[in-house]
């Protein structure tokens, strides 16, 4: 479960290059990671870095009931945003469907999307990723 935020509206799509760009960093950066715990923190921190957001973070499930925790978050903003996975992180585990809110005033069941609209941000993307088994 994944969580990215940044902080101007984007008018269009980034170019096809931009995205190239970003997955040849993530893969040479993953070429680093040694278990899964530091395969997500690189994921998430290349994605972060790649396309200036300013909040990265994965939710991991864990113990019986698959209770999400954080597992790794990063990003300028990331103190402030600290918290459950409620919002668009619940909903889009609940949902297994990525969610994007282009106007985080428009997200009212976030206390993250409130903060991070008072740090700046306008927008934000959450995403279930899940594990091969």
């Amino acid at each position: 479960m994944g969580l990215l935020s940044r902080s101007q509206p984007v008018a269009r799509p980034e170019p096809v290059p931009r995205d190239v760009e970003a997955l040849e960093e993530l893969v040479t950066a993953l070429s680093g990671a040694s278990d899964e715990a530091s395969t997500w923190r690189i994921t998430v921190e290349s994605l972060v870095r790649s396309y200036d957001y300013h909040y990265g973070a994965v939710w991991l499930p864990t113990g019986p009931g698959g209770v999400l925790e954080v597992a790794h978050e990063t990003g300028p903003i990331a103190d402030r945003l600290r918290a459950a996975p409620t919002g668009l992180v619940a909903r889009a585990q609940q949902t297994r469907q990525p969610i994007y809110h282009g106007d985080l005033a428009e997200v009212r069941d976030c206390p993250r999307a409130a903060e991070a609209g008072r740090a700046g941000m306008v927008a934000a993307a959450a995403s279930r990723w899940s594990r091969a088994r």
